[in-house]
This record gives structure tokens, C-alpha cells and sequence, in this order.
């Protein structure tokens, strides 16, 4: 692609995301984003196959953003502690951040199969990086789909106050750790302890998501642990 050619799609992707803002992904059409583009659907489709591409995209953007800070986290702490970490600030994040929590859950809810890719791509990734499993092993004893399936019905249920993220993180982890046969007990009182220590008291609840994650020009700040 030239230069104008690239410049034209980070600006479909930066208008598209202020659309799913403001609206949300479902009432978001390909119409409403070639019209704040100034161009064809054509020119669209040139660059995204559809709607549901798009959606990936900033689903992808936000999670490599969020993997990335947890890896730099697991740089200084022991690997299982990043599985808290990663879960914990991605629920932490959403429930300050309500316009892209219900974005994140309207794709979820409507986009099928594109955002299955997206959540076997990362979660294949960060379970090698926690557990050091083989791919097989990865095939064989994780569910992905009901993982994902997990995550939102508790990401939603943040939202909606019926539980805390340490009630989530908890219940992520402790479904995690039964696939992988870890007897140890996290209990909620020491998640909320290491929320406090490693995410609130060190910086990371100055991250914004439209800012930090999804614009062009994102380079998030990684407090040191």
C-alpha cells in the first residue's frame, strides 16, 4: 500500500472506533462509517472484508495492548501472577471505561466466528506464556470457547454490579487453574490485595482504552512493578 492508501485506512479504523463508541456495535453500519470517511463503501471494503473485520480489529488492538503490559508485568514477577494480573486489569479497565465495555461486549455477543479468532489467537499465546504448555497439551485441555463464554458473563456482570472484579478474577483463575491441575487457593481478599499493590498504587488506573490502546499513535506507559 502507498502512503495514501495507509493513511486512509488508519483513518477508517480511528472513525470506525469513534462510531463504536458512541453507538455501540451493533447500531455502528458500514454506511454510518464510509460517511465519516468521506468515501465509498467501496474504498471500505478495500481495506476491511466487513463489519465483523473492523470489529476484530479494535478487539485486536486492545488485546495485544493489554498483553503486552502483562508481559512486561510478568518480566518481574512469577508467571502465574500475570494470569491474575492480565484478567484482573482487563476487568478493572472495562468497568472505568463503560462506552468500550458494552462495545466489547456487543461484538462479542454478535460478530460469531471473527471474534472466536481473535480470543483463540490470544488466549493460545498467553496460556503458553503462563503455563508453558506444548500446543497440544493447549488443544487438548482448554476450552476456549467456554473460557471466552466465562469472561463475558463475568465482564458483564461487572458492569451490572452483581459481582467485583476480584470475584472474577478469582473464578478466571481458578477455572484456568483446574485445567492445568493447580491445587493452590487464591482466595478474593489476596486478588484485592494484589489489585491494590500492582495495579491501582503503580500507575495503571491512569490508562485510558481509546487512548492508550486503540489510537494510531498508542504507546501506553508501562509502570515498572
Amino acid at each position: 500500500m502507498n502512503k495514501k492508501e495507509i493513511n486512509l485506512k488508519q483513518d477508517i479504523l480511528k472513525n470506525a472506533i469513534d462510531l463504536f463508541y458512541e453507538n455501540g456495535y451493533k447500531k455502528t453500519t458500514m454506511r454510518s462509517i464510509s460517511d465519516a470517511n468521506s468515501v465509498t463503501h467501496v474504498a471500505i471494503y478495500w481495506h476491511y472484508k466487513n463489519k465483523e473485520d473492523l470489529g476484530a480489529e479494535v478487539i485486536r488492538r486492545y488485546l495485544s495492548r493489554l498483553y503486552d503490559i502483562s508481559m512486561n508485568f510478568n518480566r518481574q514477577h512469577p508467571a502465574e501472577s500475570m494470569l491474575i494480573f492480565y484478567w484482573a486489569l482487563h476487568f478493572y479497565l472495562n468497568i472505568r471505561d463503560k462506552k468500550f465495555a458494552h462495545f466489547f461486549l456487543d461484538y462479542c455477543s454478535n460478530a460469531g466466528e471473527a471474534f472466536m479468532d481473535v480470543v483463540y489467537e490470544f488466549s493460545d499465546t498467553i496460556l503458553k506464556n503462563i503455563f508453558r504448555y506444548k500446543d497440544t497439551e493447549i488443544k487438548k485441555g482448554i476450552d476456549f470457547q467456554a473460557l471466552s463464554k466465562i469472561g463475558i458473563i463475568l465482564l458483564q456482570s461487572c458492569i451490572d454490579e452483581t459481582c467485583g472484579i476480584t470475584f472474577a478474577a478469582k473464578y478466571i483463575c481458578d477455572f484456568i487453574g483446574s485445567i492445568n491441575h493447580d491445587e493452590v487457593c487464591i482466595t478474593e481478599e489476596q486478588i484485592a490485595r494484589f489489585i491494590r499493590d500492582n495495579i491501582e498504587s503503580i500507575g495503571f488506573n491512569e490508562l485510558d482504552i481509546k487512548r492508550d490502546f486503540l489510537s494510531i499513535e498508542a504507546t501506553p506507559v508501562l509502570p515498572e512493578g
